[in-house]
């Protein structure tokens, strides 16, 4: 008995009650009809990690949407950080206020005025081309930004995304650039 003998909405339910995406992925290299139906439920939610280790995967990532324009249409809930946390652990970030009330700024740095790394420069150039990326989204639901430092285009490209289907943003320890 086949698979594809039951409707296609049916097998798109059994993928998506898989949950992990190594089980959808081998399931999408069986053939390439396994690959148009788990399409939907590989891209359902995206989690890119932005740094200077990980560029040429980012910028693998950047040059697949483009050159399949239709997996915009996927993601529901797109992750971007700097460093790899557990999705759980959004919500839980745990705050010091008594750290240093006068300067809270200096309280997490021994630098003054300065948070750049070695590789500030290539993580925000792939930063800003993500984020112009971001309108292409048209079904994302959730949009989270973690530890990263922001274009200064970062509310024009939040405010274009308003007029879509958004309707959760979390932006935890990001910090705005003057560029």
């Amino acid at each position: 008995m086949s698979i594809f003998i039951l409707p296609v909405e049916t097998v798109e339910q059994i993928l998506e009650e898989l949950g992990y995406s190594k089980d959808i992925l081998h399931f999408a290299q069986a053939s390439r009809r396994c690959l148009q139906l788990a399409y939907p439920c590989l891209y359902r939610k995206l989690n890119l990690v932005i740094s200077a280790a990980n560029v040429s995967s980012n910028e693998l990532a950047c040059r697949a949407l483009l050159a399949n324009p239709q997996l915009f249409e996927y993601p529901r809930s797109l992750r971007l950080s700097q460093k790899k946390y557990p999705p759980a652990s959004d919500s839980l970030l745990p705050c010091n206020w008594t750290a240093n009330r006068e300067r809270p700024l200096l309280a997490h740095s021994n630098m003054i005025g300065t948070f750049r790394d070695a590789g500030f420069e290539a993580t925000f150039e792939m930063t800003n081309r993500i984020m112009t990326l971001l309108p292409r989204f048209s079904t994302l639901q959730e949009l989270t930004l973690r530890s990263m430092t922001l274009p200064k285009t970062f509310y024009q490209i939040i405010h274009s995304l308003s007029d879509m289907s958004l309707r959760r943003l979390i932006v935890r320890a990001c910090r705005l650039s003057s560029r």
